[in-house]
């Protein structure tokens, strides 16, 4: 199972990236207010923008670029189902 997937919210009017782990939605940090920042949900208008940006998480964490969440890695066969045995 992926740790992260897209889904919308509630009211379906936004799409989100839920991590099942904690099982909250993606956020950032606030830097407006330094000393007690709140956190911002993520939320776009359409699915693909949100796929974007997870797809975007996923290449900087392969490469090293940020800190990698544990179990962040989406599940990927290792043999394709076309591939010839």
């Amino acid at each position: 199972m992926t740790r992260y997937v897209v889904i919308s919210t509630p009211d379906q009017k936004h799409y989100v990236i839920l991590d099942r782990e904690l099982w909250g939605y993606c956020t950032l940090p606030d830097t407006s207010h330094p000393v007690s920042p709140n956190l911002l949900p993520l939320e776009w208008k359409h699915r693909g923008g949100a796929e974007a940006w997870l797809n975007m998480c996923y290449r900087m964490w392969e490469n090293g670029e940020a800190l990698a969440p544990k179990g962040w890695k989406p599940f990927r066969p290792e043999i394709s189902p076309w591939e010839k045995h």
